[in-house]
């Protein structure tokens, strides 16, 4: 779990819901609101969950904070891991 709260520049859309890639753990998140103007700025933290695996248990999320920033962009699709912002 890290104390900062990183920004996040690119956001972009799964089917209907926006996302994010998450600055931490580099996965992929959903975010809620209806236009980018609702996502802007937003703080949010990527929860830590566990669930039952077939090898016993499982997580995911990473704790982690995150700002969408209030100039953050829409893009079509969200950059591969370590790959430029």
């Amino acid at each position: 779990m890290s104390g900062f709260i990183l920004p996040v520049k690119m956001v972009s859309k799964d089917g209907g819901d926006y996302c994010v890639r998450c600055p931490h753990c580099k996965a992929i998140i959903g975010i809620e609101g209806d236009d980018m103007s609702e996502v802007q700025g937003e703080q949010l933290q990527h929860r830590r969950r566990e669930y039952a695996g077939p090898n016993g248990p499982r997580f995911n999320g990473c704790d982690g904070w995150l700002e969408v920033t209030p100039d953050a962009r829409f893009v079509k699709e969200l950059p591969a891991t370590g790959a430029a912002p």
